[in-house]
């Protein structure tokens, strides 16, 4: 009869002892939820800043219509420039390609016909200088020996001879100009003349490369500057658009 009691006991304190550790597993969740609240509250107070900030950024949408009337207008402009551009390179162009054909045309002219002219005028004019002085020589030597031989007065002779020996003079001084003057042509003329036209034929054919390459030039920075003002008015035109809304959070 005894016994009963014990076991009794016993009973009761199996029931104490897990109430007690049901007691203590709820409040170890308690403490977990209590722990682990805060962050979701942090982050619902950090949304609200977030979109507070964005509104602050935002610009006035007529003053980005302002900034994207400017960019296209500088945009028109940039290609009306550049049709002007191209119009006057174009008739820089055109003048330079005459002048290196103008240039080219009288070296070429000089190199094959003109200077053979000349030269060859030139040595006609020598020789026709050179056959008067040997005439004149011959004159002479002629009328020295026929007024050497008495036929005629002394005073006729003399003036006779004389007038022959000016011819004579003239003659040789002529020769001497022209002696010297065909190596004028030859030697320091034609030279420099041929080396003035090649100089401009190569000056005019590079004037005509630099054309070429200051045009090219000019449609890269052009190409540049609408690729920049392009750009600029894509972004304008995306910041006027209304922003989408955000996704509603998963719950």
């Amino acid at each position: 009869m005894r016994a009963l009691p014990t076991f009794a006991l016993l009973m009761a304190g199996l029931l104490v002892a897990g109430g007690l550790t049901a007691r203590a597993s709820a409040e170890r969740d308690s403490r977990v939820l209590t722990v682990q609240d805060p962050p979701a509250a942090t982050a619902r107070q950090e949304e609200p800043q977030e979109e507070d900030a964005q509104q602050d950024e935002a610009r006035d949408p007529q003053e980005i219509r302002s900034e994207l009337a400017a960019a296209e207008r500088k945009l028109q402009l940039a290609f009306a420039r550049n049709r002007l551009g191209g119009l006057d390179a174009a008739a820089e162009m055109e003048d330079a390609k005459m002048e290196l054909q103008q240039a080219q045309a009288a070296l070429n002219s000089f190199e094959t016909h003109e200077q053979a002219a000349r030269i060859a005028e030139s040595d006609l004019n020598l020789q026709r200088e050179r056959d008067d002085a040997q005439d004149a020589r011959d004159e002479m030597e002629q009328l020295a020996a026929l007024y050497g031989e008495g036929d005629l007065a002394e005073k006729t002779a003399e003036l006779v001879i004389r007038r022959a020996e000016r011819g004579l003079e003239r003659a040789e001084e002529s020769l001497r100009l022209m002696d010297a003057d065909h190596r004028q042509l030859l030697n320091i003329t034609l030279p420099r003349e041929l080396a003035g036209l090649r100089h401009a034929a190569a000056s005019g054919a590079r004037k005509l490369r630099q054309l070429e390459a200051q045009a090219e030039v000019a449609q890269l920075e052009f190409a540049d500057e609408v690729a920049g003002l392009e750009a600029e008015i894509a972004a304008l035109k995306a910041e006027l658009q209304p922003a989408a809304p955000a996704p509603a959070a998963a719950r």
